[in-house]
């Protein structure tokens, strides 16, 4: 038989013959194995995951169920004892988010930088709902808001620094921040948000995020804009 060196994916222990970087089963990150001298023959078969997959429907499906009850029950009991109050919705937007949040999670082929942006998206979400039932005081608009564009920010520059070697694949997310950061002046407009300052704020530190990595990335950062943009 032919022998061949290999990689060894970290998520499922799958052998990889061939060097790729990627595991073909599960997409995780494949790493030279432990014991190099170890010798994997081609013909070694892959590693049984449906019985794992199968197992994460079930649960997704338990999940959806007790939340799809929980949103019945809570709906009942609100109508009969307090129509006025809408508490019931908090229900249903914190079962909807714990869902959408493990089916996020148990993808495999959902990179981590989505799962991060979701999970942003999600709070904020739920925040908003809450400042709804509450009777909308704006905090959810005026604090919520920015506070979660400078998470983005802080969560960009960590990538970068553990990413280092792909750090300006990132800077997209950074054009992102600061087309997000523009926005919360239209809620300025319309009366939404309360608190410009936060808005300035957050405009201003995503701009000084890009252009500190544009300055500092060098011809790395301008030839990722010339790939994205063609400019």
């Amino acid at each position: 038989m032919e022998e061949q060196t290999q990689k060894e994916c970290v998520k499922c222990g799958v052998i990889l013959l061939d060097g790729e970087d990627v595991c073909p089963l599960c997409r995780g990150v494949a790493k030279n194995c432990p014991d190099r001298g170890r010798v994997i023959y081609r013909g070694q078969g892959y590693p049984e995951l449906w019985a794992k997959i199968r197992a994460q429907r079930v649960v997704r499906r338990i999940i959806l169920f007790l939340v799809l009850a929980a949103d019945i029950i809570c709906g009942v009991v609100n109508f009969q004892v307090n129509p006025r109050s809408h508490w019931s919705f908090l229900v249903f937007g914190a079962g909807a988010a714990v869902f959408h949040l493990y089916s996020l999670y148990v993808n495999q082929f959902c990179g981590y930088l989505a799962r991060i942006n979701w999970t942003i998206v999600d709070v904020l979400l739920f925040c908003v709902l809450c400042d709804w039932v509450m009777g909308f005081q704006g905090w959810s608009t005026s604090f919520a808001l920015p506070s979660a564009i400078f998470c983005c920010n802080v969560i960009v520059l960590l990538l970068m620094i553990v990413n280092r070697r792909y750090w300006y694949s990132y800077m997209l997310y950074e054009i992102a921040n600061i087309i997000l950061s523009g926005l919360l002046f239209v809620l300025v407009g319309f009366g939404l948000m309360k608190q410009p300052i936060l808005a300035e704020s957050a405009l201003i530190i995503s701009v000084l995020v890009f252009l500190g990595t544009v300055l500092i990335g060098g011809a790395d950062a301008r030839k990722e804009l010339e790939r994205r943009f063609h400019i």
